[in-house]
């Protein structure tokens, strides 16, 4: 197919030569890719003879953000429904992953790969060796451009995220194909990790891709959504890397429940995980796991010893799920607790069935500081000449 004319009318009046099917949880750039491999041109020829080259493609995030126009003359070229194009793209996570998908910026769990000039100079795309060594025809999934995802569970090892060769990213669009490396032409597919991950980290990875899957995950014996679910899984794993209590909270994680206290690589005080190299993460979700695990029991002990706070816990968090903020407020709420008037109401006419009377003493012993409350329902002994300011603020009411 080398020498097609890039020429509009060749490719919208008629289906393409070649139509490969998507393959399942494939991404829509691994499709791109595969499309131009089969016509036998580079994929940046393919998609400027396509969409015109005033387009810019391969400078946008087409897997967080495919235009309509590419979603319709791609589906028309190949014969494929324009929804089955779209479920290529990120957005189909939409309500399962985050709330709502944004398309451009910064997005939770979604890693960036950062294009500038048709570059990707952050490793946002990760594969697994095997996975790519025995697909028949190689190809990139979706799922493999999530932060939570640090390990494959068809085949029990870790995933990467750069060339084991010359540590480069991927640059599925500059390479000769989905198996070699664009800059040292080796095959990536072929290199051999002799770490394995631990099997609940698999089992783990297995929960959230299921959470992803269905919609819904268990969290401290409840169902709950599964945006919310990670919106607390996300939370968490942040606290192990930003702010001062970072470290407290790792030490009294390893030093209870194993795992690796070490720093996070960061360049910023405040590094995203989803900036994170991929054994950074697994690290990271490992300690995640392990506290995790019998929620909230090891996750309160590890709070305390590291003096969290629900002010901690709760800190940047879009909105807080009810399952998970029961717990913090249970466990570790420091706030003072202010009694309601009905409960000020019921010490006072306990104290008078019992004493006699309902002093300010008393009642603020049973009570605490309620004090408008306090003075609306004791028992004075006295009318002084100058009321308090709370007395006249109680009866103000």
């Amino acid at each position: 197919m080398s020498g097609i004319k890039s020429t509009t009318n060749l490719w919208t009046a008629k289906k393409w030569p070649y139509r490969p099917r998507p393959r399942p949880n494939e991404l829509l750039t691994s499709y791109l890719i595969r499309i131009a491999n089969g016509l036998e041109i580079k994929p940046i020829s393919f998609l400027n003879a396509a969409w015109g080259s005033r387009q810019s493609l391969l400078d946008q995030d087409l897997d967080n953000y495919a235009p309509n126009h590419v979603i319709a003359l791609l589906g028309k070229g190949v014969g494929v429904e324009p929804d089955a194009v779209h479920a290529m793209t990120l957005f189909e996570f939409e309500g399962r992953l985050n709330e709502t998908h944004i398309p451009i910026g910064r997005k939770a769990w979604i890693m960036p790969t950062t294009v500038a000039s048709n570059n990707r100079k952050r490793p946002g795309m990760q594969f697994c060796p095997t996975c790519l060594a025995r697909d028949e025809r190689p190809y990139l999934r979706r799922t493999w451009r999530m932060a939570f995802m640090t390990c494959c569970i068809q085949h029990g090892c870790l995933l990467r995220d750069r060339c084991p060769y010359c540590d480069q990213p991927l640059h599925p669009h500059l390479s000769p194909s989905l198996r070699h490396c664009f800059r040292c032409g080796r095959d990536i597919s072929k290199t051999v990790d002799n770490e394995k991950p631990r099997f609940e980290m698999i089992e783990q990875q297995r929960r959230f891709e299921t959470a992803l899957e269905q919609g819904w995950a268990m969290l401290n014996h409840r169902p709950i959504y599964s945006h919310l679910y990670f919106c607390v899984i996300r939370r968490i794993a942040a606290m192990f890397v930003n702010g001062l209590r970072a470290k407290p909270f790792r030490e009294a994680v390893v030093n209870q429940l194993g795992g690796d206290d070490s720093e996070f690589e960061k360049p910023t005080k405040r590094q995203p995980i989803e900036y994170l190299g991929v054994a950074d993460r697994y690290r990271l979700f490992d300690l995640v796991e392990r506290t995790m695990e019998d929620f909230p029991h090891r996750f309160v002990s590890a709070c305390r010893k590291a003096r969290l706070s629900r002010s901690h816990l709760i800190k940047d968090m879009p909105y807080v799920p009810f399952v998970y903020d029961e717990v913090a407020k249970e466990y570790l709420d420091e706030r003072p607790y202010f009694p309601s008037e009905a409960e000020v109401m019921a010490a006072a006419a306990w104290l008078r069935r019992t004493q006699g009377r309902a002093t300010f003493r008393d009642l603020k012993m049973i009570c605490g500081e309620s004090r408008a409350a306090i003075y609306q329902h004791m028992d004075y002994e006295r009318n002084p000449a100058t009321p308090s300011r709370w007395r006249v603020r109680a009866f103000d009411r």
